[in-house]
């Protein structure tokens, strides 16, 4: 046909025709893929297959949300976007044509073979739990009868885990071997003879050794009893003694670091331990991190340029709107500026709207701190404090900044803490005129129950060195979301609730907390149990044991002991 075709166009063209070089260089220029060999067995995707004819064919995955896939709305356009777009003119794929689209592979897939089609899908998925059918499957089911008909006549099967374990006699390859082997240990008519696990004995000792420990350490973890060496109590000597030295009394803590530890050992173990790093992926928007850095550098700049310009303190309550909104819009340009010459703006045109939206953020965020609903009065005295981290050259810190680390005393001993505080103010109570450290969240803010239970000690370390490093009475500290203007306090400000800690109790917890912390990371302590719930952004948790089933046991194992 092609040669058919070419002899038709040369038969059309004038005489001013191409000569048979310059044809044939032409026809030099097109590659075609070498003729396809004859085979036994072709594994392909149904949009390959479409086109071809086979004797038998074997259709996979067929199970719910496989095929058809389990659509959902994109993160732009959602499904009700395109139905009011078709409205408007604008005709877009909906999920009803992609729906279609599929349904029409499935057709090209069950009319490709001659002789006989096998259709089938995983009934039992990677965590035990059933599959059902896919919808496509059961409407082919429904032409023939059903799936209780076709059950009935013989055609439906269902094989059942460990079906594929050869007899001895028809072991081919080594994986065969090592698995009927192991198979036959737990029930012996697999591997009557002990065949199997004898050649694996002698031919492949190390994959069976490892093996072994596999499954003597998945044993181990859903034993009852405390958390041991297989659930992330380090109990090596000489690991114990590498902890020791890298968390004794020269290492520098930061808040991040302990509270991670307060909220999972294991996160913390895996980042700061192993230096394990979280795989790089493109983003449309400034991730959290990113993002809080900016708002944060944002309000340093506009705090900063308001000192120099007004002189310190700041009084953001004395300040109009405009006068705010004109330094805010310069700051987030000035940093902004700043970020795109680091290139960490991948979308342009989707960082202008993330901009527009965090200037409306924090600009509501100021304007709520002028109504001082908690009538302190603050005045605004430092911004990014920085303590026990050299300053570099590109820093925003505070002039008052200072390179050594606070000293605390805990049961641990003396620990030395670094951070970095938001913002101080100069604040008057009831209870007297001090400090009041600030710490800026775009994120949630943490619970008074985080702050108790050591998931949160930003606060208690952040009062404790402005007290130190400024020489003046410190109140306590505050979160303060930019998001809605909402505030979470570890102040003296606050009078305790009936049974409630004062704050200097709760100052002496956090100390314990704290010592009580170091000295678990000392003691290799990094158990695969959150003191409080395992949460849906860790980065690590793919290659993490954890499983809420899991920790329940272990929690309910460690009551009965206890009790």
């Amino acid at each position: 046909r092609a040669l058919a075709a070419l002899q038709t166009a040369l038969d059309e063209l004038t005489a001013d025709a191409p000569s048979l070089g310059e044809l044939t260089e032409a026809l030099a220029e097109a590659t075609y893929p070498p003729q396809r060999r004859e085979s036994l067995v072709d594994v392909l995707d149904v949009l390959d297959a479409r086109s071809g004819r086979w004797d038998h064919v074997f259709l996979v995955g067929v199970g719910e949300g496989q095929f058809p896939r389990r659509f959902s709305d994109r993160s732009l356009i959602s499904e009700a976007d395109r139905t009011a777009l078709a409205a408007r003119g604008v005709v877009l794929d909906t999920r009803g044509d992609l729906a279609t689209r599929e349904m029409l592979l499935f057709y090209l897939a069950v009319s490709r073979p001659e002789v006989t089609l096998q259709v089938s899908y995983q009934r039992w998925g990677g965590s035990g739990q059933d599959s059902a059918p896919g919808s496509f499957l059961l409407s082919l089911a429904d032409a023939l009868g059903g799936m209780d008909e076709l059950s009935a006549r013989g055609l439906v099967t269902t094989i059942a885990p460990g079906q594929f374990l050869p007899p001895a006699s028809d072991i081919a390859t080594r994986p065969d071997a090592l698995l009927t082997g192991l198979a036959g240990l737990f029930e012996p008519g697999l591997d009557p003879d002990g065949a199997a696990i004898s050649w694996t004995v002698r031919n492949e000792a190390g994959l069976l050794r490892r093996t072994a420990e596999g499954i003597w350490a998945h044993r181990r973890r859903w034993s009852r009893g405390t958390c041991d060496a297989f659930d992330g109590l380090i109990t090596h000597p000489a690991l114990l003694e590498q902890l020791a030295a890298r968390f004794g009394p020269s290492a520098v803590f930061t808040p991040t670091e302990l509270n991670l530890y307060g909220q999972c050992p294991w996160w913390f173990f895996a980042r700061y331990v192993l230096g394990l790093a979280p795989q790089d992926e493109p983003t449309r928007r400034l991730e959290p991190v990113l993002l809080g850095a900016f708002c944060h550098n944002v309000l340093f700049r506009l705090m900063q340029q308001l000192a120099q310009d007004l002189g310190r303190p700041v009084q953001i309550a004395q300040l109009d709107e405009q006068q705010l909104e004109a330094a805010l819009s310069d700051a987030i340009e000035a940093q902004s500026d700043q970020l795109q010459a680091h290139r960490q703006v991948p979308y342009p045109v989707l960082w202008s709207i993330q901009r527009r939206h965090i200037h409306r953020q924090l600009l509501n965020y100021l304007l709520a701190q002028r109504e001082d609903k908690d009538n302190l009065d603050p005045q605004c005295l430092h911004f990014e404090l920085r303590f026990g981290a050299s300053r570099r050259r590109e820093d925003l810190c505070d002039p008052g900044s200072i390179d050594e680390p606070i000293r605390l005393s805990t049961p641990a001993g003396i620990v030395q803490l670094t951070g970095r505080i938001d913002r101080i103010d100069q604040v008057r109570s009831d209870q007297g005129d001090g400090l009041m450290v600030v710490d800026y969240k775009s994120g949630r803010l943490p619970s008074q129950r985080d702050i108790d239970a050591g998931r949160s000690l930003q606060l208690p370390i952040y009062a404790e060195a402005a007290e130190r490093i400024l020489c003046e009475p410190s109140l306590g500290g505050a979160f303060h979301g930019l998001r809605d203007g909402s505030r979470v306090y570890f102040a003296k400000i606050t009078k305790p609730r009936k049974g409630q800690l004062t704050y200097e109790q709760r100052k002496e917890a956090a100390a314990e907390t704290i010592g009580r912390f170091v000295a678990a990371i000392r003691a290799g302590r990094f158990d695969l149990a959150p003191t409080d719930k395992c949460p849906g952004f860790c980065p690590y948790r793919h290659i993490c044991h954890h499983t809420p089933s899991r920790a329940q046991f272990k929690a309910r194992t460690a009551q009965e002991d206890s009790s």
